[in-house]
C-alpha cells in the first residue's frame, strides 16, 4: 500500500502510473453525480480518509445548475452513482492522478462496470476532457432511479 502513498502524494499524471489500481475499501457518500468520497487502507487517514474523487472523463449536471433540466439531470446522475457505488461489493480506482484541487481522479470501477462509461451511454453524463463545459439547459437528459 506504499505504492499508493506515492501516487496520493505525487500529483504526477505521467503514463507510468497507467494501469494503477486503487482499491477503496469503503465509500463514504456520493457528492453529485461525478464526485464521491472514499475511504482508503493503508496510508495515514489525513491522506487517505473521506478522500474525494473525480470520475475521469465524464462531465455530469450540475445539483446548482442554471435550469430546472439541469438540476433534475443532476438528481438522477446522483441517484444513479449512489446505487452503482453504495450496494458495490468491489471499487476499484483506475489510473489515478489529482486534479487542480487535490481531489483523485480516476476511471471508478464498481463491480467491474465502468460507472463513467454507463453514466455516459444512460444519457446520465457526457464525455469531457477539460476546457469549458457545455450547457446542460435545451438538451435531453435521461432520468432514471435505478441502476
Amino acid at each position: 500500500m506504499s505504492f499508493c502513498i506515492v501516487i496520493l502524494l505525487s500529483g504526477c499524471a505521467d503514463s507510468v502510473y497507467t494501469d494503477t489500481v486503487i482499491k477503496p475499501y469503503s465509500v463514504v457518500k456520493v457528492h453529485d453525480g461525478d464526485t464521491l468520497t472514499v475511504n482508503i487502507a493503508g496510508c495515514p487517514d489525513v491522506l487517505c480518509k473521506n478522500m474525494p474523487v473525480r470520475i475521469s472523463g465524464i462531465d455530469a449536471p450540475e445539483l446548482r445548475g442554471k435550469c430546472p433540466q439541469e438540476i433534475a439531470g443532476a438528481i438522477a446522475a446522483k441517484n444513479y452513482l449512489t446505487g452503482r457505488v453504495m450496494n458495490a461489493q468491489d471499487i476499484a480506482l483506475q489510473d489515478p492522478i489529482r486534479d487542480k484541487y487535490f481531489r483523485i481522479s480516476a476511471h471508478v470501477f464498481a463491480d467491474g462496470v465502468n460507472v463513467g462509461d454507463e453514466m455516459v451511454k444512460q444519457g446520465l453524463a457526457r464525455t469531457y476532457s477539460g476546457g469549458k463545459r457545455a450547457s446542460w439547459c435545451g438538451g435531453t437528459v435521461v432520468q432514471t432511479n435505478s441502476v
